[in-house]
């Protein structure tokens, strides 16, 4: 379409064309006129009642996250032709698109990522950085990152897409909110992120709970996620593009992405309308499980990272090699002050849990393990069972709940004065409940104590390299109840974890309750438990960052439909779901 506008060097003014003129003589453009596609996109130079800045008062950020496997990109230069690795160059980099979403405004933005496995570097291309040939640049940098994927010994056909997707997210939010005057008003640019995937996988491993996170955090804060699939459709990147506002895209062949790219993803998605739009489909919400990567309508979902399982698996606490070292070093400690704990009383022991503490000791050591360690019987202590051996240990949480039932298991054995009783509080022994215990019958429960300690068993070795100090009831507790105890709790936590490097490590707090525990920990003295380990832990750095903070961090908040499911019916660690109101 030409537009009679005047020489820029005569120091004439642009010729101005009018709404009637556009549609005289190019009827074809009328609706695109209507919706104010050319003055959104090609500036104000050439249209009436404008401004000559509105091109740059408009600026889309946009991050093309491709899919560098080599194993990917061979398997499609098998099944298409060699000429398809090269087709899908020029579509997105080499000629057109990439060019053509940075000529449509000065001030657009384009990101180039990559994902696959064993690749050092995921950014690959930033126009803000300057280039003289932009083309030439993004296609070197992803021939290269092809060629490092080719070397590497990956033999893998699923690629990690969400450490890459998160950068990217971050680098646009980073940016939003810059204010850049524009040059005859007192507005600032409006961002619009986009984030357009090229994927060639419909596998993405155990990926399913972080890439859901991602495309959530992404629609909450106005991110569009359009996709491009070479392969067979991913029900995954389906949803993403689903509950982000987005365009999923099926191409059968690597010649026609252009044409795809071209019509359907280089415009913002408030401007698609005017294009002709594809056929929907409906979207397979169905969650694929972890084990074998199949779509499952009904399964089963683990109660600690929220992953789905097509059938049951039970679940066993994770030991030596399937361990990071630094999970198994608090691991094998843990056991070390629960064996110490039982080998205090010489002899056949009876072991009475609190239900709330159990999921605590058996992820440092089953019924097998402790039977070595003279335990013959366990029973819960909301269950009374006539003890049958000389001691009793108790395992209690420090509640008043428990207290009480420590109280009526010692009241039903009253005739049994040969029995001795050990507690043991876990995580730790809170001074009001000490004091409660002492005042009960005027003392008569605590004298029948052989001793009461605490068992600092605080840090729960959930996976290979995770771990929790699983505080469900932190947040009701400090908003509702007022009660900071449970700070204290997280304080401590810390300061036995410090204990256990050789060295003082540096602490970085972000929000309210972080400043509290930091504060709390750098007060503390070091605890005598931990640094009577042989082995240091290796640290170098502890960030706290507050709950209620969202900076876009997919650990950090939980915005997918297994995390609401874990905020309403409480999915506990271990044991069913607490589940109210099911019709």
């Amino acid at each position: 379409m030409a537009l009679d506008t005047a020489d820029e060097t005569s120091g004439t003014t642009p010729a101005v064309v009018s709404h009637e003129t556009v549609n005289k003589k190019f009827p074809c453009a009328g609706q695109l006129w209507n919706n104010g596609f050319f003055q959104q996109h090609l500036g104000s130079c050439c249209f009436e009642n404008s401004r000559s800045d509105s091109l740059l008062c408009n600026m889309s950020s946009l991050s093309l996250v491709v899919e560098c496997s080599s194993c990917s990109w061979g398997k499609m230069a098998s099944k298409h032709g060699e000429q398809a690795i090269n087709d899908i160059i020029r579509a997105m980099l080499k000629v057109s698109f990439s060019n053509s979403h940075l000529s449509l405004s000065a001030s657009n933005r384009l990101l180039l990522f990559a994902f696959a496995n064993k690749i050092r570097k995921k950014l690959l291309f930033n126009s803000r950085r300057g280039s003289p040939d932009s083309s030439k640049a993004m296609v070197n940098a992803l021939r290269e990152t092809l060629r490092e994927s080719a070397l590497s010994d990956d033999t893998k056909m699923a690629s990690p897409l969400a450490a890459v997707l998160s950068q990217a997210i971050c680098h646009m939010k980073r940016n939003e909110g810059s204010e850049i005057p524009c040059t005859s008003t007192e507005t600032t640019i409006s961002q619009r992120g986009r984030v357009i995937i090229v994927s060639m996988t419909s596998e993405f491993g155990m990926e399913h709970g972080p890439l859901m996170n991602l495309f959530f955090s992404s629609a909450k804060h106005g991110i569009y996620v359009d996709v491009i699939s070479l392969d067979e459709p991913s029900p995954l990147l389906q949803q993403a593009a689903d509950i982000t506002g987005g365009l999923f895209i099926q191409v059968d062949s690597p010649k026609r992405l252009l044409s795809y790219m071209m019509t359907h993803v280089l415009t913002d998605p408030t401007s698609r309308s005017l294009f002709p739009q594809l056929a929907l489909k409906a979207v397979d919400y169905r969650a694929s499980c972890v084990c074998h990567h199949q779509l499952v309508s009904s399964g089963w979902v683990c109660s600690v990272c929220l992953s789905v399982l097509c059938q049951f698996t039970p679940m066993v606490a994770p030991e030596g090699d399937e361990q990071s070292p630094e999970v198994h070093l608090l691991w094998e400690h843990g056991r070390r002050m629960l064996f110490d704990a039982l080998d205090s009383l010489e002899g056949e022991k009876t072991i009475v849990w609190d239900r709330s503490v159990m999921h605590r000791v058996n992820l440092f050591a089953g019924p097998s393990v402790l039977k070595t360690h003279g335990v013959v019987c366990n029973s819960a202590l909301d269950q009374f069972r006539p003890p049958e051996t000389p001691h009793v240990i108790f395992f209690l949480s420090p509640s008043l709940n428990a207290l009480d039932g420590l109280c009526d298991y010692i009241e039903k054995s009253r005739n049994d004065t040969k029995i001795l009783y050990q507690v043991f509080f876990i995580p730790e022994a809170w001074y009001v409940v000490r004091e409660k215990l002492k005042e009960r019958e005027n003392g008569r429960y605590w004298e029948r104590l052989e001793s009461v300690k605490e068992l600092p068993l605080s840090w729960l070795p959930h996976d290979g390299d995770c771990l929790s100090l699983a505080e469900p009831q932190l947040p009701s507790r400090l908003l509702i109840n007022g009660d900071w105890t449970y700070l204290h709790r997280c304080a401590v936590a810390l300061n036995q974890l410090i204990s256990l490097c050789s060295s003082r490590i540096p602490i970085y707090s972000r929000g309210k309750w972080s400043h509290d525990v930091a504060r709390m920990v750098n007060k503390m003295e070091p605890s005598t438990e931990s640094s009577s380990s042989s082995t240091s832990l290796i640290l170098n750095r502890i960030i706290i960052i507050d709950r209620w903070l969202d900076p876009l961090t997919p650990m950090l908040t939980q915005l997918t439909y297994s995390g609401l499911l874990d905020e309403t019916y409480t999915v506990g660690i271990v044991g069913s779901i607490k589940a109210r109101g099911w019709h």
